[in-house]
């Protein structure tokens, strides 16, 4: 299959890094901008409290002296207003001018170094007051964003200066943390990402363990090993698949192709003893092509299946068929089902997977009993099939549905079998949409248990 190739695409490290990276930068710069422009306001807001509290200094020094005339006062409000920039008139009740001062256009000789924003200058009255009546008014003019100390400057400056460190600083800890972050994202799906290449390939591994504490990689890392030890079993049973059907059919033939060679040659004679024997490996090959078949029909033919029937009375069936040769071994067959179960399906089917389980656990028990058990577990029925025979290695139990597996081994034919019979149990109970799976102990016994959907 040829690999499709996108043009202008970009990794997922470098997609993290850069969305991380743009989302963290648009932060700093919404951070920085409210940060100054609240700062700005804030600055303003204490100007003009600033100016308020001048203006009302400027009055109370007025107001503090009964009259407007003395000239230490007006000494007092000339350096003040040449401070701080102002423009001071001093009107009596009349209007008339008592004393006047403009310091707004002069430079700023001690305190001031620069006029920060517009020069609109701003006037306001005051009534100046004593003994609660009006003496006169003072006149107070200033710049509308007022003449900055070099203090204030500096100081507004030295804001500025702070963000945009703290704006290229943070963008490079973002920068660092976003490559960090991406690493520790991709690091376990790269892993992953080798892993399916080598599936790809037919190598089958696992990847490697890496702590990690996010559920969706975590999910996908189980997932693609789990896929991966599947594929890893299914290649090894194809391969012994065609290994043993291999030997299933050259055996046979083996002894054929000897018995008719003799004959050929003339050292046997075509006796009816020796074409018995030559008859029983044709139909020993004839039953292995023939449940091969049934098989594959099995596992093809998906009809539905209507007829409603008791589990009592396929269980009771079975045990009657079977129960002769279990005496000839000395075995008992217990059976504990209750009256009312029953499923929809095909009698003859649910019949054979109960033969070939009731077979089996014939075949390999030489000593004590079967116990047959049906019940309904929840919204299941559960039959099981427990056996106090051989029983199979835990090694083995991963295997025993596939096809032509034997657990034994050495395929001999002193058992009886062909190896499929738990591939038909298995395919036939797919078709009840259930489950069957075994559990067994060497030397204590097997149990094999089939869950089927009420």
């Amino acid at each position: 299959m040829k690999t499709i190739k996108i043009k202008n695409t970009w990794t997922l490290k470098k997609n993290l890094i850069l969305n991380l990276l743009f989302v963290t930068i648009i932060t700093i710069v919404l951070a920085s901008v409210l940060v100054n422009v609240g700062t700005t306001l804030m600055f303003k807001h204490y100007l003009d409290e600033m100016q308020i509290k001048r203006n009302n200094m400027i009055v109370s020094i007025l107001e503090s002296n009964n009259k407007l005339q003395l000239k230490n006062v007006f000494s007092s409000l000339d350096m003040y207003a040449m401070m701080n920039g102002l423009a001071i008139e001093i009107d009596d009740l009349k209007g008339d001018v008592i004393w006047k001062i403009d310091y707004i256009q002069h430079s700023v000789v001690m305190n001031h170094d620069k006029i920060k924003g517009s020069s609109k200058i701003q006037t306001e009255k005051i009534p100046i007051m004593i003994r609660n009546q009006q003496i006169g008014k003072v006149i107070i003019s200033y710049h509308k964003l007022h003449v900055l100390s070099a203090y204030d400057s500096k100081f507004l400056k030295s804001i500025n200066i702070w963000l945009i460190v703290s704006f290229l600083c943070s963008c490079c800890v973002a920068f660092l943390m976003s490559v960090m972050f991406a690493k520790n994202i991709t690091r376990p799906l790269l892993e992953v990402i080798e892993v399916a290449h080598s599936i790809k390939r037919g190598q089958f591994k696992k990847s490697s363990l890496h702590k990690n504490n996010i559920t969706e990689i975590i999910e996908l890392r189980d997932t693609i090993n789990h896929l991966s030890e599947i594929l890893k079993n299914q290649e090894n049973i194809r391969k012994r698949l065609t290994s043993d059907l291999a030997h299933e059919l050259r055996t046979p033939l083996t002894v054929l192709k000897s018995h008719i060679e003799a004959i050929i040659d003339g050292i046997f004679i075509a006796d009816d003893m020796r074409m018995q024997s030559i008859y029983e490996e044709i139909v020993r090959i004839s039953n292995l092509i023939s449940h091969l078949e049934a098989l594959h029909e099995l596992e093809n033919n998906c009809e539905n299946m209507e007829e409603r029937f008791s589990l009592k009375n396929i269980l009771d069936s079975a045990i009657i068929l079977f129960e002769g040769e279990a005496q000839k071994k000395g075995l008992i067959i217990t059976l504990h089902c209750q009256h009312e179960l029953s499923i929809i399906g095909e009698r003859e089917k649910m019949s054979q997977v109960i033969g070939n389980l009731l077979s089996n656990a014939i075949k390999y028990t030489e000593v004590g009993d079967i116990k047959i058990i049906c019940e309904k577990i929840q919204n299941k029925i559960v039959i099981r099939v427990k056996d106090t025979g051989i029983g199979i290695p835990e090694d083995k139990l991963l295997y025993i549905f596939e096809r032509l597996y034997r657990v034994d081994g050495s395929r001999g034919r002193e058992t009886g079998g062909e190896g499929i019979g738990l591939s038909i149990v298995k395919t036939i109970i797919k078709e009840y949409q259930g489950e069957i799976f075994a559990k067994s102990r060497v030397g204590q016994g097997s149990e094999f248990i089939i869950e089927l959907p009420c």
